[in-house]
C-alpha cells in the first residue's frame, strides 16, 4: 500500500513522525563565518587539499580526520565530471575505513524511489532492473556510469543510501505555474516548509535566471520557487534522515549550486535541526582554485584540469 507520490505507508509514517520532531525545534540563529582566507603560494597541483578557514595544506588523511568531527558532509559536483565523483567516493570510503557509520544522500533521485535504492544496497536487485526501477534516464539523465563507483561502494559496504529530491515533474510544474498550482497530492510530495527570505540566495538565483533563456518558465518568482522545491525538499530529507537513523555521518552528493556558499541545502538543513556540517569543494586546476574562499565551503580539493 502506498500514497504520497508512491512512498510506502510505513515510510510516510516515519517521515511524518520525524517532521513532527523537527517542527518543534527552535529557530536557529544565522551562522556567521570568518572573512575570506586567500590561499597563497606555493602553486597548487592536482591532489592539493586546503583548509579554507586557515589556508593550511592537508593530507587526505587529515581531511578525513577533520570530517569525522561533523555530522553532514557535502561534496559538490559538476554532474558529468568524473574527478568530482572520485572525490565523493574517496570521502565516503575514507570515513567508512575509520569505522564510521556512513550514509549517502543523493540529489539524483526523488524520494519516491527509495524502495529500489534499499534493494540495491541489500544486493537483491541487479543493475539493469535497478535502473529501470529508478527510471534513471528520466529522473536524472547523466549516465549512470558516472556514479557507478559510488553506488558499487555503497552496495559492497552496505552503506545506506537515501533518495533526497523532489519528483522532476513537480519541479517542472512549479517552474511553469508556481507553487500555488500544485494539487494536494503533489504538495505532499515535496518539503512542507519553504524559507524564502534569504536575500543572498535569492540574488544568486536571480543571476542564474538572467543568464539563461527561461523557456517554459512563467517568471522569476516561479523559477525561484522551483529552485526552492529542490533545495528545501533535499534539506527536509536530510534532516528527517538524521532524526530517523543513528548515523555518524551523512555524505550528501549534489550539484555545486545546491551546496556551495551554504545557502542551498546546508543551511536549510541546519534551520530544521542544529548540527555541524562541512562542505568539500572539488575544483579543477584550470578553474582558479586559489580564488576559492571560506565563503564557498570548508575544504578545497584540487582535481585534474
Amino acid at each position: 500500500m502506498s500514497g504520497n507520490g508512491g512512498l510506502p505507508m510505513r515510510t510516510v509514517f516515519a517521515i511524518s513522525f520525524a517532521l513532527l520532531v523537527l517542527s518543534g525545534c527552535a529557530a536557529v540563529e544565522e551562522r556567521r563565518y570568518p572573512g575570506p582566507v586567500q590561499v597563497s603560494p606555493p602553486a597548487m597541483s592536482p591532489g592539493t587539499i586546503v583548509d579554507l578557514k586557515t589556508g593550511k595544506r592537508l593530507t587526505f588523511d587529515e581531511l578525513i580526520h577533520a570530517l569525522e568531527k561533523v555530522r553532514v558532509v557535502y561534496v559538490g559536483e559538476v554532474h558529468a565530471r568524473a574527478a568530482d565523483h572520485e572525490v565523493q567516493r574517496r570521502v565516503i570510503s575514507g570515513l567508512w575505513e575509520r569505522g564510521r557509520n556512513v550514509g549517502v544522500g543523493l540529489e539524483m533521485l526523488p524520494r519516491s524511489v527509495q524502495d529500489p535504492l534499499d534493494r540495491w544496497v541489500r544486493g537483491t536487485i541487479e543493475e539493469t532492473a535497478f535502473l529501470e526501477a529508478l527510471d534513471w534516464g528520466n529522473n536524472w539523465g547523466i549516465p549512470f556510469s558516472a556514479y557507478r563507483p559510488v553506488f558499487e561502494l555503497a552496495r559492497e559496504k552496505s552503506l545506506p543510501m537515501r533518495a533526497l529530491n523532489a519528483p522532476p515533474a513537480i519541479v517542472r510544474k512549479v517552474s511553469r505555474n508556481g507553487l500555488d498550482a500544485l494539487t494536494d497530492e503533489e504538495r505532499a510530495a515535496i518539503a512542507r516548509h519553504f524559507f524564502m527570505d534569504d536575500a543572498a540566495h535569492r540574488a544568486y538565483i536571480q543571476k542564474e535566471y538572467e543568464a539563461h533563456v527561461p523557456g517554459g518558465i512563467r517568471d522569476f518568482t516561479s523559477f525561484y520557487e522551483a529552485q526552492l522545491v529542490w533545495d528545501e525538499t533535499m534539506a527536509e530529507s536530510v534532516a528527517v534522515w538524521l532524526v530517523q537513523e543513528p548515523l555518524d555521518h551523512v555524505v550528501v552528493l549534489a550539484g555545486k549550486g545546491h551546496v556551495n556558499l551554504r545557502f542551498g541545502i546546508p543551511e536549510r538543513v541546519r534551520r530544521r535541526l542544529e548540527h555541524r556540517y562541512a562542505i568539500v569543494v572539488p575544483v579543477a586546476l584550470n578553474e582558479a582554485p586559489d580564488q576559492i574562499t571560506v565563503e564557498t565551503g570548508d575544504f578545497l580539493v584540487v582535481t585534474e584540469p
